[in-house]
């Protein structure tokens, strides 16, 4: 992927700056499509974090570009109460993403799950 980016307002994405990800401000539904037309128009792939105020300006238009599957774009889980249904949603596009669950529990290429290292214990 060429660019990293994340949409919302400044103020809550001004951290994400600090390891790199180009910030893309916006505050109205028109802030939101024109950035988005800009991010659309990359020839490269791009991922798309988006706090749950930018995703809720756009929404219908996230989605059909998830769709296409040449983007990788996840709600970031803000919300305390929101955080299970926001980590599920970024653990999927994550492992959709890169073939693999970084955040989750599922054994990860390779891997031995519990079960299986108990059987290669007791079949010793």
């Amino acid at each position: 992927m060429s660019k990293v980016f994340v949409l919302g307002v400044r103020e809550t994405i001004f951290p994400f700056g600090a390891v790199g990800i180009v910030l893309k401000p916006v505050s109205t539904a028109e802030e939101f499509y024109r950035v988005w037309n800009e991010l659309k128009a990359e020839e490269e792939p791009f991922l798309a974090f988006l706090t749950p105020d930018a995703y809720a300006l756009g929404k219908k238009a996230v989605e059909e570009e998830r769709m296409k599957g040449k983007n990788t774009i996840i709600v970031l889980p803000f919300a305390v109460g929101d955080s299970e249904p926001g980590l599920e949603e970024m653990r999927y596009q994550l492992a959709r993403a890169i073939g693999a669950d970084l955040i989750g529990k599922k054994r990860i290429r390779g891997e031995k799950s519990k079960e299986q290292q108990q059987e290669s214990v007791e079949n010793r």
